[in-house]
């Protein structure tokens, strides 16, 4: 489904951060990854993950996939690690990544020439999913912890 105000809300912090035009930015793929991982970082990748092994919350999102999240969640206590500003989103990029490139081993992928195509794009990608995940956790009320 797709959630206009996550978009817009991308758009206009990518916007306030870049300098450029909102009508030439949807045109930019350093924007389209910002957007993408913005909106894939408040959608599926909460910090909320940490309750998946009680097959609540962000969890249900993923449909039946959600039982990928189980073993994440029994590793870390709810408002743990996972809460945290600097280590909490990085566990989970690198939790989701390796499901990812593990899949991408099976079907045969060519790793080298992705990351040629995704590499000039990384920064503005992770910027927007940190973002995100800072987002989640300003609403929680979460004290900074690196």
């Amino acid at each position: 489904m797709f959630n206009a105000g996550l978009f817009l809300g991308g758009l206009g912090l990518y916007t306030a951060l870049s300098g450029e035009k909102p009508v030439k930015l949807v045109e930019d793929p350093s924007f389209l990854g910002f957007a993408a991982s913005y909106f894939v970082g408040t959608v599926l990748l909460s910090p909320d993950l940490d309750l998946a092994d009680r097959g609540i919350g962000p969890v249900r999102k993923w449909g039946p996939l959600g039982i990928l999240w189980v073993p994440y969640g029994l590793l870390h206590s709810h408002r743990g690690i996972s809460h945290s500003y600097l280590l909490g989103p990085l566990v989970r990029l690198l939790y989701f990544l390796s499901l990812v490139v593990a899949v991408g081993l099976l079907v045969g992928i060519d790793w080298g020439k992705a990351w040629e195509a995704f590499s000039p794009h990384a920064f503005p990608a992770l910027l927007g999913y940190y973002l995100s995940q800072w987002g989640h956790l300003i609403a929680d009320r979460i004290p900074f912890r690196p």
